[in-house]
Parts: C-alpha cells; sequence; structure tokens
C-alpha cells in the first residue's frame, strides 16, 4: 500500500472512531435528559397534581353537602306552605 493511501486510511478510521464516540456521548445525554424529565415530574408535578386533586375533591364533597341541604329546606319549605294553603 502507499504511503499516502495509508494515511488516509488512519485518518479515515480516526474520524470513524470520533463519530462513534460522539454519537455514544449523544445517546448518553438524550438518556441523562430523559431520566432528568421523568424524575422532575414524579417528584415535582405528580405531588401538585395529587393535592390540586384531592382539593378539588374537597370541594366537590363540600357542594354536594351544601346541595343536599338546600334540597332538604326547600321540601320542608314546601311543605310548609302547603300546610299553610290548607289552613282554614
Amino acid at each position: 500500500m502507499q504511503p499516502e493511501t495509508e494515511q488516509l486510511l488512519q485518518k479515515w478510521l480516526k474520524l470513524q472512531i470520533l463519530q462513534y464516540k460522539l454519537s455514544f456521548i449523544k445517546t448518553l445525554v438524550m438518556l441523562l435528559l430523559f431520566l432528568t424529565g421523568i424524575w422532575f415530574v414524579y417528584f415535582n408535578l405528580l405531588p401538585k397534581l395529587e393535592t390540586q386533586l384531592q382539593k378539588t375533591q374537597s370541594l366537590l364533597e363540600q357542594m354536594s353537602n351544601v346541595s343536599s341541604g338546600v334540597q332538604e329546606k326547600e321540601s320542608l319549605l314546601e311543605e310548609i306552605q302547603k300546610q299553610f294553603k290548607n289552613l282554614p
């Protein structure tokens, strides 16, 4: 083989090795970013979402209790009105 060809092959081989190293580093960075995203969601967003859901559920239960109380009072009011109508 000629020395020029051998030098070109060595340069090409070095470039290929460098390209594989860079590809590995890119893959590693992407994996770390993915794991960081999962960690952030699990430890920061999910607890906030859970507390918000608990607050919403509590408010819905309170509204349900108020609604049932209002319905009871309306039925009592209707009964009282009927009794007044039936008075002589």
